[in-house]
């Protein structure tokens, strides 16, 4: 699979006319230093920490009543019914937070990827280019690498300087 589409790339890049201006850039870091993606991501994981803190704090709570009941010989069924319903809330909350966490990830991911590929299609305008071919780890001509003009560009765009 990989050799057929190393082939269409330069089918590509050889189909291209003369007077075409090309060029690829390596999506992947472009990404991984926009401003956005780096915003986000310290959103994502303040979020996650304070999720995680809170959990915490009643595991240790949960633990505590789980010695107290262990140590009588003959646990009050009342305080055992509610400790199990406590753990089973618990269990539940964790569960929820996971799957709230996926889908903020998959929020966050989706308005990073908008943002980029529309700051990519200004890019491309921008700059002239007939072409810009967006691929993670792409071969071809160095000359041709506009990764590092694309990711400044991005982040002057985000930042509004553009």
């Amino acid at each position: 699979m990989k050799k057929i589409f190393g082939l269409l790339l330069i089918v590509l890049f050889a189909s291209c006319g003369a007077g075409d201006k090309t060029a690829f850039v390596d999506i992947d870091k472009v990404f991984n230093e926009f401003e956005l993606t780096k915003q986000k991501k310290a959103e994502y994981e303040n979020t996650l920490n304070k999720r995680k803190e809170i959990t915490d704090k009643e595991k240790l709570r949960l633990q505590q009543i789980a010695g107290k009941l262990e140590a009588q010989k003959s646990p009050d069924k009342k305080e055992v019914e509610k400790f199990q319903i406590d753990r089973e809330m618990l269990r539940q909350k964790m569960q929820a937070d996971e799957e709230q966490n996926r889908a903020m990830d998959d929020q966050y991911t989706s308005e990073i990827w908008k943002q980029l590929n529309q700051y990519m299609q200004d890019f491309q305008k921008d700059n002239g280019y007939t072409y810009v071919f967006i691929r993670s780890n792409i071969i071809g001509d160095e000359s041709k690498d506009v990764t590092k003009d694309a990711q400044e560009f991005v982040n002057k765009k985000f930042k509004g300087d553009k």
